[in-house]
């Protein structure tokens, strides 16, 4: 079943008699009721949710320009919005580049705009989603006019 593809199971649950599986759960209960559970571990949760998305939050104005507004942004660092003039320069080149790459390929096509509007979330989720804990900490700190305690 599992060489052919219909062996739709977890390996260690397939056999609940396997010593392997039933340490397995034993530690998913004793992780259930001691860790995920405990105060410091939820309070670093909520303070990662509360991270993230004001982080979207924040970089989410990008959003609001519509797509010439923001090629403009991009090509000259110009917009009516002076914060998304801040926030594209926060931005890596590397996520920019890949942007701008794949736009190219769709230029011709008449959903032109749905593409740029999914190609530009897509953007901003790869850039919140490649930061490191402590520099989305250090982000979420800046765009809110925090100072290290």
């Amino acid at each position: 079943a599992l060489f052919v593809g219909e062996f739709n199971a977890s390996l260690l649950e397939f056999e609940r008699n396997n010593p392997y599986a039933q340490a397995i759960a034993i530690l998913r209960d004793i992780s259930w009721k001691h860790i995920y559970r405990a105060k410091s571990v939820q309070r670093l949760e909520l303070q990662g949710y509360t991270i993230v998305t004001t982080l979207l939050d924040r970089y989410g104005m990008l959003l609001e320009l519509d797509a010439e507004a923001f090629a403009r942004l991009l090509d000259e660092g110009k917009s009516s919005c002076f914060l998304c003039e801040r926030l594209i320069g926060r931005i890596g080149a590397k996520q920019i580049a890949a942007y701008r790459s794949d736009l190219k390929r769709y230029e011709k096509k008449s959903d032109f705009a749905l593409v740029e509007r999914y190609l530009r979330l897509r953007l901003l989720v790869d850039f919140i989603s490649g930061m490191t804990d402590d520099f989305a900490l250090y982000e979420y700190r800046t765009l809110n006019a925090l100072t290290e305690s």
